[in-house]
């Protein structure tokens, strides 16, 4: 019961689980395009988001690649489970 079966990913699954988060994005960076990838580049932004007091990486829709607003977390604290939707595919 995952995404990864379901119609949207190729696959025959009748169910998709989705979980809805609570999310603390505090003072967050406004990207406009994809930074990272490898792991020491995480480290990186890690780094800097701790020296200038960063809380999330926030991307905005319609900025360098994303259709949609995207927020990374970095630190798991920030983002409480608030619903678990179970939906048919």
């Amino acid at each position: 019961m995952s995404n990864r079966g379901s119609r949207w990913r190729s696959g025959g699954d009748e169910v998709v689980v989705m979980g809805v988060y609570r999310v603390a994005t505090g003072n967050p960076y406004h990207g406009t395009d994809i930074i990272g990838g490898a792991p020491e580049k995480t480290k990186e932004l890690i780094e800097m988001f701790q020296k200038k007091q960063y809380d999330c990486f926030w991307y905005k829709a319609n900025s360098g690649s994303f259709v949609r607003d995207e927020v990374i977390v970095y630190n798991e604290a920030a983002c409480v489970l608030d619903k678990l939707i179970v939906m048919k595919a």
